[in-house]
């Protein structure tokens, strides 16, 4: 039986270097198309193919939203809301967090298993523009930041890269986050 499942990992794992960078913007643009209210991402991530799921508390998508929760709570925030979802896209496993504060809806796509960024050529490709911000310290995070957004209705874009070993593991970030925001009234 682990022949089989050696296997399925060498069928479905993609070769080093050839990250499906098109297809995991194209999935975090459509599922984060609309993110005026936690209940339009739903929407999407359903049309969209992503299954709700509850992560393992130990996970890494597990600690991020305790740790989301907890954050929101001890601010005082009593009107949080979230929901979960993963999918696999060109072999990736990636999974979404959407929360609603009050009225910000943030909408986060997560490859936790990425072991390096993406281009910033493809993503100015990808975007269409140039970043209003960038943050390259290689050990912590190297992000590119859009304002307004390029996703939809979002008012601010950001990719992300959390190498291993970077001081925000203790945040429970890891691999790649790719977030759209939107901040106004929520539905």
């Amino acid at each position: 039986h682990q022949g089989i499942f050696f296997a399925l990992v060498a069928v479905s794992a993609p070769e080093a270097g050839t990250y499906p960078t098109g297809e995991v913007l194209t999935a975090f643009a459509n599922v984060c198309a609309d993110t005026s209210c936690l209940k339009a991402v739903e929407i999407s991530a359903d049309q969209e193919g992503w299954k709700k799921f509850e992560p393992a508390e130990e996970s890494h998508l597990g600690k991020l939203m305790a740790f989301g929760k907890e954050a929101a709570a001890e601010s005082g925030v009593a009107d949080y809301d979230e929901a979960v979802f993963r999918r696999f896209v060109a072999g990736r496993p990636l999974e979404l967090a959407v929360t609603q504060v009050g009225s910000t809806t943030g909408c986060r796509v997560y490859d936790f298993e990425a072991s390096a960024p993406l281009k910033a050529e493809s993503l100015e490709s990808w975007a269409k523009r140039s970043p209003s911000q960038k943050v390259e310290k290689p050990e912590v995070i190297i992000s590119t930041t859009w304002e307004p957004g390029v996703t939809g209705n979002a008012d601010k874009t950001q990719i992300a890269f959390f190498p291993a070993g970077s001081p925000l593991s203790a945040m429970h970030l890891s691999g790649l986050a790719l977030m759209a925001q939107s901040t106004g009234d929520a539905k």
